[in-house]
């Protein structure tokens, strides 16, 4: 079993429109953690060339399948946005 890994990507983000929190994932199955107001948010995925969205943000906990590489948070129209990605265990 691989060990765990966690990212805060937002820590109470207030902003009509930003991208935050780089960084490198090793890929598989994710938590996603998000708490405040997202308004229309998403997680996003460099292809290598752009960033493109994977997954629209909503309050709450939910799962998504990551494949290895960046992501980031797109946020737009949030208030005290935090979003936290953590490696699930398979």
């Amino acid at each position: 079993m691989s060990s765990s890994e966690g990212f805060t990507l937002a820590n109470n983000l207030t902003t009509a429109s930003a991208s935050s929190g780089q960084c490198t994932v090793r890929g598989g199955k994710y938590s996603v953690l998000t708490s405040g107001t997202p308004g229309t948010s998403a997680l996003q995925m460099y292809n290598g060339t752009s960033w493109i969205p994977v997954q629209t943000l909503t309050a709450g906990v939910g799962t998504v399948q990551l494949p290895p590489g960046q992501v980031q948070v797109q946020a737009t129209a949030a208030t005290g946005l935090t979003v936290t990605l953590a490696t699930v265990p398979s």
